[in-house]
């Protein structure tokens, strides 16, 4: 894996500042009197984007926004129902939790079998980067829609992280996972479209590096556009509402985030073009290119070596991820269109304004469809990638204790029947498998040296190509020695 030992110390320097974060934030956070402090969640942020977090308001009534004692006009700006709870529990909180669960352990599996040896190429390694970004964006949803909001479950450490560690990490992951996948995209469609450029690209710069040139530009993209989520939040004090006598530590939105200009321009605009209409145009647009690609490739060569082979299977992978992300994406895009709609009411509502119980199920649902976008990619490479099968097929070949069996019994039934080694019967069949492992033997002689010439870091000279064609001529030679042999008739 890329940069394993890098990341390894990031996660740790991660997780101390964290801890650092929270021990500081129980020490300091008192209050000047002395009393204890109840520190509660409480969820004000407007609907907006729903990649925000959007939670049930707390003492907001139709007509009214109490919040920093501010009071809006008397237009009626909706009221929650209870169903809304409802499909918050199912959508966010059981479906969520259920299909997080079982994402975060095959993204686990997709990392651990995408960074063997025999997977190392830019394109693995970009899926890699695609698992851990979703994985990311998994247990940051669980945490905050399923735990909190669905389940109602309160506890210190989220209102201390919510404001400047989950929210924003919970945006910055949601873009990253968006732009890595568009950035598989392009790296395919350079492979396939334009193959004199990216066989120079190979030859030039190692597998790291290529790769790198597409992870930095993403993160760097996904951190600097989710950089005034930072700033949608803050910490303030309030009276308890069970002991009048103790101070309870809550967070709310910030007046930027209740800015009309900052809700239309950044919020409607910004999000639905940077994080929908860009990425949805240029998947279209790579996605067709390599399908075309491919298309005339075979239709000019005839020709299908383990090379051609490959680039088909990397390209039915990419059509499947991107595929399963318009299903999972478009919804999304529908809804934060129809916030343009709601943007008058949201502006004049303020903080009061409720969406309509329609609008909040169907982003309960918008939600449970981004997790399962982030958590089905394992299932695609169980079902288009080969080596990614093979391997996971041999290792349950040497888990499980029937497997081996089950091998031994398929090579068998490939055999033939024992009557079949009589020497007439026999005859035709062994010159067409002489015939059969010549062509094979020469054709994987060809394939070797096709991927010899792939390698970025490897040459070969013309010598080593005539000598690996004269040894594919001895594997034949001596193939056929043995066959026509007596002995090699018995064991026929």
């Amino acid at each position: 894996m890329v940069g394993t030992s890098s990341s390894r110390r990031l996660w740790s320097y991660s997780l101390i500042c964290a801890w650092c974060l929270c021990s500081l934030c129980e020490n300091s956070l008192q209050d000047d009197s002395g009393d204890s402090v109840n520190v509660q969640w409480t969820s004000k942020l407007p609907a907006g984007a729903f990649e925000d977090v959007v939670g049930p308001p707390s003492a907001q009534t139709s007509g009214s926004n109490s919040t920093n004692g501010s009071t809006t006009t008397s237009k009626d700006c909706g009221s929650w129902e209870p169903k809304i709870d409802k499909c918050s529990f199912w959508m966010e909180g059981v479906l969520i939790s259920i299909t997080g669960s079982f994402g975060l352990v095959g993204n686990l599996i997709s990392m651990v079998i995408l960074s063997k040896p025999n997977m190392y190429n830019s394109f693995n390694q970009l899926l890699i980067t695609l698992s851990a970004m979703d994985s990311i964006f998994i247990i940051l949803a669980i945490v905050d829609y399923s735990f909190v909001r669905a389940f109602k479950w309160s506890f210190k450490a989220f209102v201390y992280l919510f404001p400047y560690v989950i929210y924003p990490l919970n945006n910055i992951s949601f873009c990253a996972s968006i732009f890595t996948t568009v950035a598989m995209a392009y790296e395919r469609y350079i492979a396939v479209c334009r193959p004199l450029h990216y066989r120079d690209i190979t030859t030039r710069y190692s597998v790291q590096r290529r790769t790198l040139s597409y992870i930095l530009p993403v993160i760097l993209v996904s951190v600097i556009l989710n950089v005034p989520k930072f700033l949608e939040t803050r910490y303030y004090w309030r009276p308890s509402m069970s002991n009048p006598n103790e101070t309870e530590l809550a967070f709310g939105v910030s007046d930027l985030r209740g800015d009309p200009n900052y809700i239309r321009f950044y919020i409607n605009w910004t999000r639905l073009i940077t994080t929908g209409l860009v990425p949805m145009v240029a998947l279209i647009f790579f996605n067709w290119n390599i399908f075309r690609g491919i298309q005339m490739t075979h239709e000019r060569t005839r020709k299908k070596n383990k090379q051609k082979a490959s680039e088909m299977n990397l390209a039915a992978i990419l059509l499947c991820i991107v595929f399963l992300f318009f299903i999972c994406h478009f919804p999304r895009i529908l809804l934060n269109v129809h916030e343009f709609f709601m943007l008058a009411d949201m502006i004049q509502c303020e903080q009061a304004f409720v969406p309509p119980a329609w609008f909040l199920c169907t982003t309960s649902f918008n939600h449970w469809l981004l997790i399962v976008n982030a958590s089905i990619n394992f299932l695609i490479y169980c079902s288009v990638g080969n080596k990614f099968k093979e391997i996971i097929m041999g290792f349950c070949t040497r888990s499980c204790p029937c497997g081996s069996y089950i091998a031994r019994f398929a090579s068998r039934g490939a055999e033939g029947s024992p009557n079949s080694s009589s020497r007439g019967p026999m005859a035709p069949t062994v010159m067409t498998t002489i015939t059969h492992a010549s062509n094979e033997t020469q054709n994987s002689m060809d394939d070797r040296i096709e991927d010899q010439l792939d390698e970025p870091n490897e040459t070969l000279t013309l010598n080593k190509v005539g000598e690996a064609h004269e040894l594919a001529h001895e594997e034949v030679h001596t193939l056929e020695v043995e066959q026509s042999s007596p002995d090699g008739e018995d064991r026929a």
